[in-house]
């Protein structure tokens, strides 16, 4: 049997000190490494900092997100939860522009939505803080990705509350409206839908500027569905100032186009609705308008709704009519008749 020499010992020894020096100093490295992750990711959170200071934390953070730092995969998961979870942060915007020239953080958002696409499952968490990144980035790129996404999984889970919630933030540029109707029209060719109520939960707490994209899209639609969407999301405005193209469609005859702009009229504030009580009042043609406002019960209503001599229920039914229902009922502002078959007095039209 051989018997070891002291230099090969001492080889030895050497050999497994050198290894337990590269091991702490490697150990040494991470744990700096995730200070300084820490660290960056406390400055960019804490809103007392000037914003500069938040930005430069933000581009360190994406920097150390690169490939071939220790830290890409912690830190790219970090960002995205970080920028999905964003709320009312004035230095969001920025931080969504700086992620928007990152290639590999696109990559990264482009991998783990087609990766959500291709599972059965339901999407977990992280992959949902994906999709809210991406819808806020605001490529045409990631925007197909999205709706792929939806299409993939609408049905399983509600995918359009966290788009919608995504975009009440004022980060895009522009593309909110378009990517919020896409995804509404992509549903409705998939399944039966209230579309009153999917206008509220996509367009209820937009900003306005989304809803100057809505009339631009109104202005260049080519179909009948399409045209409905927009008048129904206008519904959801905060600004009175998109009111014209509500009151333009909801006298025109009896087409699919007015009956979505009267009950748009009919979800907004009461004082904004001075003009279309008049409106209703004088115009013999406008039932739909009148049965929006009466809809809305609106006071002015009373001088048109009253004459019916409506039933509690009817009165009831009114009020809480769905769209899909609301053509059917607009019909007892036109003539008079009432759900069980009779006829009331008279309409607004023919006092």
């Amino acid at each position: 049997m051989r018997t070891t020499t002291p230099d090969e010992i001492v080889i030895a020894d050497s050999v497994t000190s050198r290894r337990r020096d590269r091991r702490q100093d490697e150990l040494r490295t991470r744990d700096l490494l995730r200070d300084e992750h820490d660290l960056l990711l406390e400055r960019f959170l804490d809103r007392e900092l000037a914003p500069a200071e938040r930005t430069a934390a933000a581009a360190d953070l994406l920097a150390t997100s690169r490939p071939g730092s220790t830290q890409s995969a912690r830190t790219l998961a970090t960002m995205v939860q970080t920028l999905a979870a964003g709320r009312g942060d004035e230095i969001l915007d920025e931080a969504l522009q700086l992620a928007r020239l990152e290639p590999h953080f696109t990559g990264y958002l482009h991998a783990t939505l087609r990766r959500c696409e291709s599972k059965r499952r339901a999407p977990d968490l992280g992959e949902l803080a994906a999709l809210a990144v991406a819808a806020r980035l605001g490529t045409p790129q990631l925007d197909r990705a999205v709706r792929r996404v939806v299409r993939r999984h609408g049905n399983r889970v509600d995918l359009t509350t966290v788009i919608a919630a995504a975009l009440r933030e004022p980060v895009r540029q522009q593309g909110s409206a378009g990517l919020l109707l896409a995804i509404w029209s992509d549903r409705s060719a998939r399944q039966s839908l209230d579309d009153g109520r999917m206008a509220q939960t996509l367009f209820g707490g937009q900003p306005s500027a989304v809803f100057d994209e809505v009339v631009a899209l109104l202005d260049e639609a080519h179909s009948v569905p399409d045209r409905v969407r927009c008048l129904l999301a206008l519904g959801s405005s905060p600004d009175r100032q998109h009111l014209g193209p509500l009151f333009e469609w909801s006298t025109n005859g009896c087409r699919k186009e007015t009956y979505a702009a009267a009950w748009a009229l009919a979800q907004l504030p009461h004082d904004w609705l001075g003009s279309s009580g008049v409106r209703a009042r004088n115009d013999r043609s406008a039932f739909v308008l009148r049965a929006a406002l009466a809809h809305a019960n609106l006071p002015a209503a009373a001088a048109w709704v009253d004459p019916l001599g409506l039933t509690a229920d009817e009165r009831t039914a009114l009020r809480d009519a769905t769209f899909e229902h609301f053509p059917r009922l607009a019909e007892w502002f036109r003539d008079g008749i009432r759900i069980g078959g009779g006829r009331g007095q008279s309409s607004a039209g023919d006092d």
